[in-house]
């Protein structure tokens, strides 16, 4: 993302904007004796909801829910059934053995 600010204007080249930050601007500029300018990307729809916000508990992260599974807890187990170090992990997770995990590696690692 390229943001440049100077004294002529704001330049967001690659920067796509909702038409809320586009009605936003039209009102400063007309507050102003001296517009703002403005140079942007393409205009995104604002998104209007029409149902109430949903809203979301907080879950504890050290009481996690029935059914949910820590991956770093599973690792650590894994680990501790195996007598394995954290270099051992990574030396099976590095299938092509270049000794740099890709996220692909690491995907297939915790798809297993």
């Amino acid at each position: 993302m390229d943001i440049v600010l100077n004294a002529k204007g704001l330049y967001l080249q690659r920067t796509n904007v909702e038409e809320k930050f586009v009605e936003l601007l039209k009102a400063l500029n007309a507050q102003r004796s001296n517009p703002l300018t403005v140079v942007h990307g393409p205009t995104c729809r604002t998104p209007k909801f029409t149902q109430q916000p949903i809203i979301k508990t907080k879950v504890n992260p050290l009481q996690p829910t029935q059914n949910y599974r820590d991956p770093l807890t599973e690792v650590f187990e894994y680990m501790k059934k195996r007598s394995l170090r954290v270099i051992d992990l990574f030396k099976i997770w590095d299938r092509d053995r270049n000794e740099v995990l890709s996220r692909e590696e690491v995907r297939m690692a915790f798809k297993v």
